[in-house]
């Protein structure tokens, strides 16, 4: 997890984490910020049973499931922005690759799509406060992931990069850039998880060229020991401007 405080807003976190069941310190997480946002591999149903009374949401079915996933036919909320006051409101309409029924990972290579997960961008609003952008978005570092969960399970790392083409991955990146520069354009305060280390600098680069505060993590896999140093990052960017004083 990482987190920044920012005026007007209140202390934020961005998180990429195991599901609920898996990581009961996310309730505390959440409970702890004012703004929670990331990838947090639950469904809002399942995270609204312990946060529903104190925190707004906006997400929407955002992940590409493998043929794995218990509900491969659903898309499932996993990413999601949150607020403990005021209202918010999802600031795009649904992605049309995500309709239940598709074979959500071929979508990945055939429309040129660049994740297994989709960005989620809201609004937020609340009396007596400058109306803003918050986004977030699981950028997919798929061929790390199935490294580290080959260990584990082979089939598991087969499913980790279906979809994806390892000819395609400079493209791939690329691709990310340019998504991730629109979010940074349209938001003020936007959360990345699974950043490719070969792209992380040159985001962190443009980044503060626009006057962007951005604070990063490393975002490794369970399985990974630690010493891999090509792990992907974990990324909060918030306008210098609007950053609390310490």
């Amino acid at each position: 997890m990482i987190s920044a405080g920012v005026r007007g807003v209140g202390k934020v976190a961005c998180l990429h984490s195991a599901p609920l069941r898996c990581d009961p310190a996310l309730v505390d997480t959440l409970r702890a910020h004012d703004v929670v946002i990331g990838d947090l591999n639950t469904t809002w149903r399942h995270l609204a049973v312990h946060v529903g009374a104190t925190h707004a949401n906006a997400s929407m079915p955002s992940y590409l499931p493998p043929s794995l996933y218990a509900r491969a036919d659903m898309p499932p909320d996993f990413d999601h922005v949150m607020v403990r006051s005021g209202a918010l409101r999802l600031a795009m309409r649904q992605v049309k690759c995500l309709r239940s029924g598709t074979d959500h990972r071929s979508v990945i290579h055939r429309d040129g799509w660049c994740s297994d997960h989709v960005p989620v961008e809201a609004v937020w609003e609340k009396a007596g406060a400058r109306t803003r952008r918050l986004a977030t978005w699981n950028v997919a570092d798929p061929w790390y992931y199935a490294r580290h969960a080959a260990l584990q399970d082979a089939r598991l790392a087969s499913n980790v990069v279906k979809g994806f083409s390892v000819l395609r991955e400079p493209a791939r990146l690329a691709d990310v850039h340019r998504v991730v520069i629109g979010l940074l354009e349209r938001n003020a305060i936007v959360a990345l998880q699974e950043v490719p280390s070969k792209i992380a600098s040159a985001l962190e680069e443009e980044a503060r060229r626009r006057g962007i505060h951005v604070e990063e993590s490393t975002d490794r896999s369970t399985h990974d020991p630690g010493d891999e140093a090509d792990a992907p990052r974990v990324m909060l960017f918030v306008d210098r401007a609007e950053l609390e004083d310490e």
